[in-house]
Order: structure tokens, then sequence, then C-alpha cells
């Protein structure tokens, strides 16, 4: 059944499904799909039928409740597990998920803002992640990408004649405009939920596999989300390993 878990209208929120069709329905899977929320707006302007203007923060707000309505829905159900899927990762991981569920779920942690430039490290990092993903049901934290959102709203902000926002949707590769002040309005909701996100979807996995890469020799790319994600996977008695490549001796006082 595909459906949203709950549907946002100008006149306000409405359920996806009652309590007593999710109860009847018994699935054994819940999946909230998500995307960039720029990618959501683009993809209601290409709509025939145009819905309500949404802004970037409805947007938002909406993809939050659509997960929260979806993990409700889900308890309702004793056996039924949910999952965030980030529509990047499909349709491979959702193969997975509703067909090799008995294969060990990980989520995969590593550095991203510090390293992302330098193409040897970031090189290591793919390599990392697909042969992780050939093996296990990964959850991704880079399959989200509002970051770049982030990024592209500080560059305009040091400018006082930009007024507008513009950034690349994938994979068509176009170019979305956006008021400097929408984008603005959105950024404390993007760090905040790239956290909590991540959070869940580390509570969704059976283990964390991170990898700490090194920037040069003998000098391990520590990152302190990498150290934050490890943290809250142990404190849930959670198993985590950590790969580390550095010829360099690792402290023991990390959570790992």
């Amino acid at each position: 059944i595909n459906s949203h878990s709950t549907f946002r209208w100008s006149n306000g929120l409405s359920i996806g499904f009652t309590k007593d069709e999710i109860i009847h329905l018994s699935p054994d899977i819940c999946i909230t799909l998500i995307d960039n929320i720029q990618d959501v707006k683009y993809s209601l302007q290409l709509r025939p039928v145009k819905p309500e203007p949404f802004t970037l923060k409805d947007i938002i707000v909406w993809r939050e409740e659509e997960i929260m309505a979806a993990e409700l829905a889900a308890s309702l159900v004793p056996s039924c597990k949910h999952y965030i899927v980030a529509k990047d990762q499909c349709p491979q991981l959702l193969y997975k998920i509703i067909f090799e569920n008995h294969l060990r779920k990980a989520y995969l942690s590593y550095p991203i803002t510090n390293v992302r430039d330098n193409q040897a490290v970031w090189s290591d990092i793919e390599n990392y992640r697909q042969r992780l993903m050939d093996t296990f049901i990964c959850f991704d934290p880079i399959s989200i990408s509002e970051g770049s959102l982030k990024g592209e709203y500080l560059k305009v902000s040091l400018s006082r004649k930009r007024k507008v926002v513009e950034v690349t949707i994938d994979p068509e590769n176009v170019k979305l405009r956006l008021p400097i002040s929408e984008v603005k309005e959105v950024i404390p909701n993007i760090d905040g939920q790239i956290i909590s996100r991540d959070f869940k979807l580390i509570d969704q996995s059976d283990m964390v596999i991170a990898y700490i890469p090194e920037l040069a020799p003998g000098q391990p790319a520590i990152s302190t989300g990498v150290e934050r994600e490890l943290a809250h996977a142990q404190n849930a008695t959670m198993e985590t390993f950590v790969i580390w490549p550095s010829t360099r001796v690792a402290s023991p006082f990390p959570v790992w």
C-alpha cells in the first residue's frame, strides 16, 4: 500500500490511516520514504494540478509529521517494524528491506564536512560505503543532502546584492531559485533534523560501522559527529565497529 501517513492542506493536517485500519491491515513493515526538501518543492512545482504553495518550512515540518505518524502506526502492530528510507537509496535499499530483511542492518558513520573536498579521502570513504552496502542493509546519512542548501545560503548571505538562493536538483540538473528569506527560515530546522534523523537511522539498525580515514600519514580524520553517533549506539547497547586504517594508535578515551 502506497500512501502518505499524513496530508497537509491549507485547512490543516489529516491522517492517512485510522487506528482501526492499521490494525486490520496488520503490516509487517512500514517504510517512510523521504527526500531533500528542495527536491520535494521542485517536484510539487512540476505537477499538472498545482497544490497549495508550500514553503520549505511547510515541507520540512510535514516530513517530520510523516515520520512520526508512520512510527505511531507501526507501533499499533506488535510485529511491525518502521524504517526511514531516503529516496536516493532506492530502489536497492527498499528491495533489501522488503525481500532480504534477514540481512543485518548497519548504519554507516564517517566524517563528511571536513573531508568532502579531499578527493583521495573521499574515494576511500566511497569504497568503504560500497563494500558494506554489498554485504548488509545499510542506512547512509549522506543520502539526504540538505547541507548543500545551507552552504548555498551562506554564500548568498555574504552578498548584499543577491536575494535568491540557487540549488541544483539532481538528476535533472536544473536550478531551483528560492528567496533567501525562505531558505533562512528553515536553516535551524535543517541542522536539528540532520542530528535527530541520523539518530533514528541508528535506532533502526543492528549496528554502527564507523570509518575513520587518514587525512595524512598518522593523522586520522576524527569527527565529532562520528563520536556522537558511536556514543548514541553504545548507550542503546548496540554493537559498534570502527575501521581505523591510521598507523597512529587510537586513544582509549573515545567512545569506541
